[in-house]
């Protein structure tokens, strides 16, 4: 749970990795910084083995990926109206 609420975080053992918050999309993609701090979280979630697995169905992957977008798309709108308001 991000400060901006939850994140989807997906990772593997190989330097494949995506969470779904703002730094993750502005800053790790973009070569700024190497991770997100919710990745690095995920990482020691597992080590430690103090992490839930989600798992579900094909038939509910569409509902899936249209609840990931609209929460990518509100947090991007919450981010540009705090920039705009501090400037």
């Amino acid at each position: 749970m991000g400060r901006e609420g939850d994140c989807l975080v997906d990772f593997d053992d190989t330097d494949r990795a995506y969470c779904s918050c703002y730094d993750f999309h502005f800053r790790v993609l973009s070569g700024s910084v190497p991770s997100c701090y919710h990745l690095l979280a995920a990482r020691l979630a597992r080590a430690e083995s103090k992490f839930e697995t989600i798992s579900f169905a094909d038939e509910e992957f569409e509902g899936f990926l249209r609840a990931l977008v609209s929460d990518i798309a509100s947090n991007l709108r919450t981010k540009n109206r705090k920039i705009s308001s501090s400037s």
